[in-house]
């Protein structure tokens, strides 16, 4: 498998403009990429995170996770008629390839997209989600880049033969745990079958905007059924 190649932080920051840019184009609104650490001072750590933040309160909100944390959402309101709407999150997180150089190269270490459901100022509940970890492509991990499934999925299973007095209870098939690969299937994979090595880190991006496509469209064509 070849090796990822790294991007200098200049490169990086090209990277995200660009996609800021494309995002605008796909939501329909202006957003916003932040870190929480000053580019100029890149050198100093050894990881960079990247989120999407909106630009303006309408078109976003900050959501609290039942285990903690707040996660910025922008809408995604596609179709606009959808009631109620879908909030998409984004993070991305880059590692330095070597720490205390002048100027190191990045190489990305983990992406994620996440689509909630909900009104404004209601709860959300999270429907899907998009991850891509490269590192665990080469290592026996599971198929990258994958989609979860969320939402009420949760399948109650019928006891076994050894649980006749009921002594384990309900047990529940967590399928949100899953793993979807979305990637090529390639059939001579030493470990999981659907991996895409990420050997370019400006593939990312493309990864970012084709899982929003996806969903968009996806949503586009099942909204008529929602109304009928």
């Amino acid at each position: 498998m070849k090796a990822m190649s790294g991007i200098p932080i200049g490169s990086l920051e090209q990277l995200h403009t660009k996609l800021r840019h494309d995002l605008k184009r796909e939501l329909g609104y202006g957003i916003v990429i932040k870190t929480d650490i000053d580019p100029a001072n890149a050198r100093l750590g050894t990881k960079l995170e990247y989120r999407l933040h909106p630009k303006k309160v309408l078109n976003g909100c900050w959501f609290r996770r039942p285990n903690g944390g707040a996660v910025p959402l922008n809408k995604f309101a596609i179709p606009q008629a959808m009631s109620p709407p879908l909030w998409l999150s984004w993070r991305i997180v880059w590692l330095s390839e070597a720490t205390g150089e002048r100027h190191p190269s990045y190489v990305v270490d983990s992406a994620a997209l996440a689509f909630y459901i909900g009104e404004l100022t209601r709860d959300k509940e999270l429907l899907v989600r998009a991850e891509w970890v490269p590192k665990s492509s080469s290592g026996g991990g599971p198929s990258q880049p994958h989609w979860h499934i969320h939402g009420r999925t949760n399948t109650l299973l019928p006891p076994s033969d050894s649980d006749t007095h009921g002594k384990q209870g309900a047990q529940f098939l967590v399928t949100d745990e899953m793993h979807f690969g979305m990637g090529g299937w390639d059939p001579n994979s030493p470990g999981p079958q659907w991996q895409t090595p990420l050997d370019d880190c400006n593939l990312i991006a493309e990864w970012t905007l084709g899982c929003v496509r996806v969903l968009r469209d996806e949503l586009k064509r099942l909204a008529p059924r929602r109304h009928s």
